[in-house]
């Protein structure tokens, strides 16, 4: 609208202008080599709009003659990339489709029409895949990892062969690579998770625990559980170097994250008889059993109230009926002892 309104003001001027010159009487007189040219300035004025337009109209033509070349290449370029995109797209839809054939026709249609590896590269190696060439595939996935815009898909196409080939050691390293890369990639940390679980680095794991729940890929309470199981299991490697004191507080933080945790719950009360502190072992019992009663638990427990009697086992197990009276292992617990009893 403002483009509209300010030509027609410019219209308006220019008209005005030339009427008011065209009214005015006025003569213009040029002297120059011996001649002597007489006019009017609106003779003046349209003459030197019109060579002012022919000028314009000269620079035009050489602009357009000097790139002329430069509009004809990019015309062929832009239609030879046009190609290269459909041949990609068509590649990728083959890939998808499971047309190993086509996939590597476009696969390489699109690398002639392209001549732009970050794009090609990863439809190749996927071709190459779907034909069973591993190893032509490895090629082209490593060629990825040597460009920064496509490292991590070279390294996640890496670290899928390395899975496949059953190398969890070759699998941690990559992994560790593209978590550096991508410490919020989902797919990462899930998979550096498992794989440092899988190759019992529980301190690692541990930390990749607590950054997946920093970045929200698991609750609160999934990290708490997996913490349990992870210090459970450091206190295992700790107890089978003799690091007692080192077990002791592990199976201690176990217990703490998720006292429904039985192994980690089993773990902590012998280490604690183990020290003579047989109360607390069986307020650790009595606080899982009314969470989630175990039978694994039970001997534990009269080890810990020190009932080394059926009778006095009966009357230990009482406790525990008190505590989770609505559940059926809360009854077994007395019947055993009672049976041993014969009651």
């Amino acid at each position: 609208m403002l483009r509209t309104l300010w030509f027609l003001s410019m219209v308006v001027f220019i008209s005005v202008s030339f009427s008011w010159l065209a009214g005015t009487p006025s003569y213009v007189s040029l002297d120059w080599r011996g001649y002597r040219v007489n006019t009017t300035i609106p003779i003046l004025v349209g003459m030197l709009c019109g060579f002012s337009l022919l000028l314009a109209l000269i620079f035009r033509l050489w602009f357009f003659i000097r790139d002329a070349p430069k509009s004809i290449a990019n015309i062929i370029f832009n239609k030879k990339r046009g190609r290269g995109y459909k041949a990609l797209t068509a590649g990728m839809v083959a890939v998808a489709a499971g047309d190993t054939e086509e996939a590597l026709k476009q696969a390489k249609l699109a690398e002639i029409l392209l001549n732009e590896p970050p794009l090609t590269m990863l439809l190749s190696a996927q071709a190459a895949q779907l034909n069973g060439d591993e190893k032509a595939a490895k090629e082209f996935f490593i060629e990825m990892t040597k460009k920064n815009d496509m490292e991590f898909l070279g390294l996640r196409g890496l670290i899928t062969q390395a899975e496949k080939e059953g190398d969890a050691e070759k699998s941690l390293n990559l992994l560790k690579r593209a978590y550096f890369l991508r410490p919020k990639s989902a797919w990462v940390s899930k998979n550096l998770f498992e794989l440092q679980v899988k190759n019992r680095c529980w301190n690692d794991a541990s930390v990749t625990n607590q950054k997946l729940l920093k970045i929200g890929i698991i609750d609160q309470s999934s990290n708490r559980e997996r913490n349990s199981v992870l210090s459970y299991q450091i206190g295992l490697n700790a107890l089978s170097k003799n690091n007692r004191n080192d077990a002791f507080r592990e199976f201690k933080r176990a217990y703490n994250l998720d006292p429904t945790f039985v192994p980690g719950v089993k773990s902590f009360v012998r280490e604690l008889i183990d020290r003579g502190q047989h109360s607390k072992a069986q307020n650790a019992i009595e606080k899982t059993w009314k969470l989630c009663p175990h039978p694994h638990l039970l001997e534990l427990y009269w080890e810990a109230a020190e009932a080394q009697n059926p009778m006095d086992r009966t009357q230990a197990s009482q406790s525990l009926l008190k505590i989770n009276p609505d559940h059926f292992e809360s009854h077994i617990a007395i019947v055993k002892p009672a049976l041993d009893a014969k009651l």
